[in-house]
């Protein structure tokens, strides 16, 4: 007995087959055009969340510390750096503060007990103070010292290296330093001898440096008062 088919006969076999295969491109363009739409859902939900990003003010940059937060306004403090290229210059309170700050935290230096502790400080280069007054180019520039005069004539020698690293502090620890002899702004050299740290630094000379001399050992307590203006000695 032959096999029982489901068609009566060839040609609607043949019909069925046809009419199957004229629906695959109808599904072939439905699955695209459903992952195109996917797509370009995806796409509109990122605009959308990157535009309420920015309208929010959320961004993903680092929050940047306001350096100069609380520094004072009217401060009689000023410094005169004499002997630059640009002749005797004084820069007031503002006028330094204008130079920039940098941050240094955990440095480390002796306290009143003799015991090693560590501030974070905030201030102005020395360097940046310097260049106001004109440094020495050339090969002249490593043939000068810098003798910076404090509260109390007290004054120390800073080399040419250590003029780079020294930081005149307006800030301890979050603590504004002042006109205050009891909280002094105060010049600080990280790594150097605790000598060259100068309280109320008031004038800084360039002078000859003394071949071979040992910035570490010159500092020295004047009995001048910080006031009156002292030739300091180059030597």
């Amino acid at each position: 007995m032959p096999p029982i088919s489901l068609f009566r006969n060839k040609q609607a076999h043949v019909a069925l087959n046809t009419r199957i295969l004229s629906y695959r491109p109808l599904f072939c363009y439905v699955v695209t055009d459903m992952k195109h739409s996917i797509v370009l859902s995806m796409a509109l939900t990122i605009i959308v969340v990157l535009a309420i990003t920015v309208v929010s003010g959320c961004t993903a940059t680092a929050i940047v510390e306001d350096l100069g937060a609380g520094l004072l306004n009217n401060s009689s403090y000023s410094i005169q750096v004499i002997g630059g290229t640009n002749g005797t210059v004084t820069l007031s309170y503002l006028d330094i503060v204008a130079l920039g700050l940098v941050k240094m935290d955990n440095v480390s230096h002796p306290n009143n007990e003799g015991l090693t502790v560590s501030d974070n400080y905030i201030g102005v280069p020395l360097i940046k103070i310097l260049e106001k007054a004109g440094l020495p180019t050339g090969d002249s520039a490593g043939d000068y010292a810098y003798n910076v005069t404090g509260l109390g004539g007290y004054y120390a020698v800073y080399d040419q290296n250590q003029s780079e690293n020294g930081i005149l502090a307006l800030k301890d620890n979050g603590s504004v330093l002042a006109d205050d002899p009891n909280n002094p702004i105060t010049l600080i050299l990280p790594g150097g001898p605790f000598c060259h740290w100068i309280p109320y630094p008031t004038t800084i000379y360039l002078v000859d440096a003394v071949p071979g001399e040992d910035t570490n050992d010159s500092c020295t307590v004047s009995s001048q008062s910080a006031n009156m203006t002292m030739p300091i000695p180059s030597s």
